[in-house]
């Protein structure tokens, strides 16, 4: 295993963004020129970074902004609640107002087996039913530019055994799985390439790890946890690896393919409130393999397995966010590189006296190049990272 010495250097505040107090942020996005950030009231803003102008797109949504993605091109995708996404192109934001493409969900039920090629272009779609009952019973997970809505078996909708829902928002279309809607008592962890991760709580109290592959309509029962384990949080699928908290501290390993944990990362020695993960290769010549980056590069099955194999698992990165005011990175096990956010410099004087993170919310936490940005209770921290920026 390569060992990895604790950087002298310390990260430093980039940026402070102020954001309205008791709306709380829901999904942070970056890239290149610049970032944008949803908030629980529907609120979509976009920032430059070149002359740090804020551009309001949104002043509310009918629903909060649950997850934004930037591509290449300058196309920003956003998945607002369970309603619709949109596409909007950050070059038309900064010269003038635009609204977007809006890509509405669809009931493809009808035509179910058929792809986008092959369906009657003249034949009218129906919108996905949406209801306020549906809403409160449907949880929504983004992966790059697609919008993946898992509906519970408590919703009494028409929709019936359709319970799992992707659109893909270049291709505008909707793919309904006929699958048996998930447990009352579940969670949706993670949903990356084509994969669902979620967990459900049974009756005897024991919690079973479960994934759901869209492209080929199986689920797979992983692992189930014994009744004493303990409590499981910020799950993240990382190629073959599930990466996950265990009681608040501790940084675990779950290997897919030996349905086993491999491991404990690391431990933490407060509770830790958000954690963004990636998987850095050790060939640097691999297609745009960045490290910790916002995408990952792109590996078929096979070549995941090997990086198992071979351990290269510790070249997982990790970021985490703790109850202290901690920011830290983690690389091989052990911390690079740490940081008390509220003690940065160029922080204003009077929130260094406030707890930055004690409303409660599901802080986010995004990584780019360099640059972390972190939700709190009161703005978002844009801060460099030295250790990475030098590695």
């Amino acid at each position: 295993k390569t060992e990895y010495k604790k950087s002298r250097t310390k990260m430093s505040l980039d940026q402070f963004i102020e954001t309205r107090f008791a709306d709380p942020i829901t999904s942070i996005s970056q890239h290149d020129d610049g970032m944008a950030f949803g908030s629980m009231t529907g609120r979509l803003i976009y920032i430059t970074f070149s002359d740090q102008q804020e551009y309001v797109i949104f002043e509310s949504l009918e629903e909060n902004v649950r997850g934004i993605h930037f591509e290449a091109n300058s196309n920003m995708f956003v998945c607002v609640g369970d309603q619709y996404g949109l596409i909007l192109n950050c070059n038309d934001l900064v010269t003038e107002h635009s609204v977007g493409k809006k890509i509405q969900h669809q009931d493809n039920r009808n035509r179910w087996g058929k792809s986008r090629e092959e369906l009657d272009q003249h034949e009218e779609t129906k919108r996905l039913e949406h209801s306020m009952k549906s809403c409160d019973h449907t949880q929504t997970l983004m992966w790059k530019h697609k919008i993946c809505l898992i509906q519970s078996q408590d919703e009494l909708s028409p929709i019936n055994n359709f319970s799992i829902h992707v659109t893909d928002l270049l291709k505008n279309f909707t793919v309904n799985y006929e699958q048996r809607a998930m447990a009352h008592y579940s969670v949706a962890f993670d949903f990356r390439d084509n994969i669902i991760l979620f967990m459900v709580y049974n009756e005897d109290k024991t919690k079973t790890l479960k994934m759901y592959d869209t492209e080929e309509k199986t689920e797979k029962t992983l692992y189930t946890f014994p009744a004493k384990y303990g409590y499981i949080s910020h799950a993240k699928l990382v190629h073959r690896t599930i990466i996950y908290v265990h009681n608040h501290t501790k940084i675990m390993m779950f290997d897919i393919d030996r349905n086993e944990i491999i491991d404990k990362y690391c431990a933490n020695s407060t509770q830790i409130l958000a954690m963004y993960c990636s998987f850095a290769e050790q060939e640097s010549s691999r297609q745009g393999s960045s490290g910790l980056g916002g995408d990952e590069p792109k590996l078929n099955l096979e070549e995941e397995k090997e990086l198992v194999k071979d351990q290269r698992i510790p070249d997982l990165q990790v970021i985490t966010l703790d109850k202290s005011c901690n920011v830290k990175l983690w690389k091989n096990g052990a911390c690079v590189e740490t940081i008390k956010v509220n003690a940065l410099s160029g922080l204003p004087p009077d929130l260094k006296k406030k707890d930055l993170f004690s409303m409660g919310y599901p802080y986010m936490i995004h990584y780019y190049k360099g640059r972390i940005a972190i939700s709190s209770d009161y703005g978002i921290l844009l801060v460099q990272s030295k250790w990475m920026q030098s590695n």
